[in-house]
Parts: C-alpha cells; structure tokens; sequence
C-alpha cells in the first residue's frame, strides 16, 4: 500500500500502479495506468495526458485528455470532461455524474450509472446501457441495442435514438431523430422525426413528424404535425 499524492506527472512521465494507492493525481501530461490495483483519490488529467484503468479507481475525474476505463473494470466517481479536446471512452463500469464538454464513449456491453449533462457542442455516443437521465445541448447518439434509463431533457442540439429511451423524453431545444424507441411519454415543442415505437402520452406544440410510429396513448397536438402512418390509441389535435 502506498499512501500519497501525484503533485505532477511530466508528458515524458509514465505511472503504473499494481498495488492499493491511497493519494490524489493533481496533474497528469503523461501517461498513468491502475494496471491491477485499487486507486483512490482525485484524478486530474490534462490536455496530451492519458489514464487507463484496468481494475478500480475511486475519485472524482477531471479530464482534458484522454481517460480509457476497459472491460471488466470499475471507476466511481463524477466525471467533468473540461474541454472541447477530452475524450472519456468506458468500456467497463463507471459509476458517477457526467459533465461534458468533450466526448464520452459508453460503448457496447459497457454501464454508466449517473446523470449526464452534455453541453453546447460536447458529444455522448451512448452503444451500452446509462443507467440515470441526460441533459443534452450538444450531441448524443444512443445507438441501437443501446439504453438510456432516465429521462432525456434537451435544450439545444441534436439526438438521434435507433436503441431505447426508457425515461421519456422532453424536447425544448434542437432535434429529436428517432427510429427506435422511446417509453414513459414525449413532450416536444421544438422538432421531432419519430419512427419505431413511442410509449406514453404525446404533448406536441412543436413541430413533428411521424412516420410508421406506433404509440399506445394519448397525442396531444398544438404544433405542427405530418403523419404518416401515426398509430395509436387517441389523438387529439388542437
């Protein structure tokens, strides 16, 4: 066991860790592997610096570089990807909030458990299962076999959704584009092309298209809507 602080880690640097490490890393250029071991602490991860896990790591992310969490092993806690250049890719467990500015990959087989807040020009491509809601006003590509338990709140941007949007969704901002399928309702008053299937009760004062959908509740509409295909139960339009 190794208890201590990493004040700074050069670009020409490189640190691994085998062992249990109790100490924060409050700057890394270089390169940083938790190779087998468990390291808690705060992790600081600056632009041209890259962390790989492959066990478990307990603090808090703050990243503009590159951090890599592979199969099998774990990260907890809050991730804040800062810069327009970071790039979180998970192919593990990672367990915290999300801020980002960035990109965030969630791939296939991986889970994020935690809410994500995706900002302007940020991207969350989402291949695995998220396990929490997300807030997007960048991008955020929620592939098909892909989940997102929670509720997606969108201000900006554009979502394209061929998996499955568990908790709803509510659209304010940007464009919804989906061909899978969302459950527990919509509410949209910006733009929605919808396809696949749309579980809950519909509120549209936005634009929307439908096509081929198939929805089991009420549509309720004051926008602007095209059909093509629309199934339901009831449809009311204003």
């Amino acid at each position: 066991t190794f208890t201590g602080d990493v004040l700074s880690n050069a670009a020409t640097g490189q640190i691994y860790n085998n062992a249990t490490w109790n100490g924060d890393l409050m700057s890394n250029a270089g390169f940083v592997a938790n190779q087998a071991g468990t390291w808690t602490g705060d992790f600081v991860n600056g632009s041209g610096g890259t962390i790989t896990n492959s066990a478990t790591m307990n603090g808090a992310v703050s990243n503009a570089g590159i951090v890599n969490n592979l199969s099998g092993a774990q990260i907890t806690g809050a991730l804040n990807n800062q810069t327009s250049g970071s790039f979180a890719r998970n192919f593990g467990t990672w367990t915290g909030a999300a801020t980002n500015s960035g990109i965030i990959n969630n791939e296939s087989g991986a889970t994020w458990v935690g809410n994500g807040s995706n900002l302007v020009g940020a991207t969350i491509n989402n291949s695995g299962t998220w396990t929490g809601t997300i807030s997007n006003a960048g991008t955020l590509n929620n592939t098909a076999g892909s989940t997102v338990s929670g509720l997606l709140t969108q201000t900006a941007g554009t979502t394209t959704n061929g998996g499955a949007l568990n908790g709803g969704a509510n659209i304010t901002g940007g464009t919804l584009n989906s061909t899978g399928t969302i459950l527990s309702g919509m509410t949209n008053s910006a733009t929605v092309n919808a396809s696949g299937t749309l579980s809950g009760a519909v509120q549209n004062s936005g634009t929307m298209t439908a096509n081929g959908l198939i929805g089991n509740n009420t549509f309720t509409n004051s926008g602007t809507t095209a059909t093509n295909g629309l199934i339901g139960r009831a449809r009311s339009f204003a």
